[in-house]
């Protein structure tokens, strides 16, 4: 069964020094029944200041190819440059030449091994 968007809500608490937002997209119906994507944000403030990343991007397998993504992604970097935050990060496994090249297609760049970030 798919995930709920109010459980998904209740599975995302912040931790000390970390707050946590997240975005769902719905189908076409608009319901909270069914969730075909998901996008969290992390913000961390720390000895650098504050860091904005995105945790999670999770497509439901019958929605992928169809701009679930790439939309969660980009309301994801809209919050973030409404902020007034020069840079979002997210951190891709080098394995996973899909993933690199999803996130090299939305401007996102590599910073060293298995990170890559962008200007929001």
């Amino acid at each position: 069964p798919r995930p709920t968007a109010p459980g998904l809500r209740a599975e995302l608490p912040g931790r000390p020094g970390r707050e946590v937002e997240a975005w769902v997209a719905l189908p076409g119906s608009g319901s909270d029944d069914d969730v075909v994507g998901l996008a969290t944000m992390v913000t961390s403030t720390g000895s650098v200041g504050v860091r904005r990343s995105i945790a999670w991007l999770l497509v439901h397998p019958s929605a992928r190819r169809q701009g679930v993504g790439r939309a969660l992604v980009e309301t994801v970097c809209q919050e973030v440059s409404r902020r007034d935050q020069p840079e979002i990060w997210i951190e891709c496994h080098t394995k996973w030449q899909s993933a690199l090249a999803f996130w090299r297609s939305l401007g996102f760049r590599e910073r060293r091994i298995g990170e890559v970030s962008s200007s929001a």
